[in-house]
């Protein structure tokens, strides 16, 4: 019976994980949506929003955000999702290469962000499980290897021969993340 209920509790712990980046992805859509119809207002209020309301937001997110806030001309959103970046190791450097950017650029949120920078940096660094993301590095780099043989097409005679082994890779590194989350979910419970 204990075996029973931990199951059933950890799908429900897993199912209100999906719910909550379901319901993320939907918001960001939205987001992304409004600034395809030039909106660009109404779709950086709903990214801070979308921010605001849950406790993760992914780099690529914040990149769209700046993006849409820069064209707003709105510089305390463009400085919120800066913040935002920066938190999720987006590195200033790219913020300063950025031409949408120069107008924020000379404004003091600027000099706000190039202050709190080192900070956001070492908080990110401090939070970050380098050996992991080494190997999560790598298990991307072995598929992205065995993806390019397989769709090379001077390879179609030998692509089931290939699409086996990526098969069996993709298997292992599943496994491997399964691990890696049992360990995570150990050692938080």
């Amino acid at each position: 019976m204990k075996y029973l209920f931990n199951i059933i509790f950890i799908f429900t712990i897993q199912y209100s994980f999906g719910q909550n980046y379901l319901d993320y992805y939907t918001q960001v859509n939205k987001a992304k949506l409004l600034a395809v119809d030039s909106k660009y207002q109404e779709s950086a209020l709903l990214y801070q929003k979308c921010f605001e309301e849950y406790e993760f937001e992914f780099a690529r997110d914040c990149v769209n955000a700046i993006e849409v806030s820069a064209l707003t001309g709105l510089d305390s959103l463009t400085f919120y999702f800066i913040k935002s970046a920066l938190k999720r190791g987006i590195p200033i450097s790219y913020f300063v290469e950025n031409p949408d950017l120069s107008d924020f650029r000379s404004t003091q949120y600027w000099n706000s962000i190039v202050i709190d920078s080192a900070a956001f940096k070492k908080e990110y660094e401090a939070n970050i499980n380098a050996e992991l993301r080494a190997e999560i590095n790598q298990m991307f780099k072995a598929d992205q290897e065995i993806r390019a043989r397989y769709y090379q097409w001077s390879n179609f005679l030998v692509r089931p021969i290939i699409g086996k082994k990526w098969k069996k890779l993709n298997q292992e590194q599943v496994m491997r993340i399964v691990e890696i989350k049992a360990m995570v979910f150990r050692a938080k419970g």
